[in-house]
């Protein structure tokens, strides 16, 4: 059993493969459900929280798009299950002032949409992932987040509008989280 586990967590710690079956779906079929989502609880989670995936790992070329700036707005950190990072687009910028977020957590995304304060949540897609649209500050004008099942537990991203209210502020979070959660999906774990 416990050579099982040190298994799981080396497969799960992987990460980055593109291919579609889950990573050591053979080895932790009692961990992974059939759309290779993890089924247990953070607290059964056998990955590390230190082991989880870095979304400072993500490139240039999913950040220049959204204008986020990473010399100078970056902030990631490990609390608890949660690895995240965060960045800002300019002050100065003319399509509204927002920040990027990327979470990567040990929670089974079952246990992410029991979040109190989270719902409603509305179902979508991220590249045919089953996936959440929802508002954890309860206003989709101002700020949206998608999230997802992983092998490792779940993620998600949220785009959030920053400073004064504009009502002349283009910032579409809803849409532009759509767009950002395609993009990091693309390089996050499955």
């Amino acid at each position: 059993m416990v050579i099982v586990i040190v298994v799981v967590v080396a497969v799960m710690a992987g990460g980055g493969d593109d291919s579609s079956e889950s990573p050591g779906a053979e080895s932790s079929k009692s961990l992974v459900g059939p759309e290779g989502t993890i089924t247990v609880p953070a607290s059964e989670n056998p990955l590390p929280p230190e082991q989880l995936w870095d979304p400072k790992e993500l490139p240039d070329s999913v950040l220049d798009p959204m204008r986020f700036e990473r010399s100078t707005t970056e902030v990631c950190d490990l609390r608890q299950n949660v690895k995240s990072c965060q960045w800002a687009t300019p002050s100065w910028s003319e399509g509204g002032v927002y920040g990027g977020y990327v979470f990567a957590s040990t929670q089974s995304f079952d246990e992410l949409l029991q979040k109190r304060g989270w719902a409603p949540f509305e179902e979508t897609n991220v590249k045919g992932q089953k996936a959440v649209r929802f508002s954890a500050d309860g206003d989709f004008s101002r700020s949206c987040d998608i999230a997802w099942g992983t092998s490792f537990g779940s993620m998600w991203v949220t785009i959030r509008a920053i400073g004064k209210d504009d009502p002349n502020d283009p910032l579409n979070p809803c849409a532009s989280a759509a767009g950002w959660a395609g993009k990091v999906y693309e390089y996050a774990p499955r």
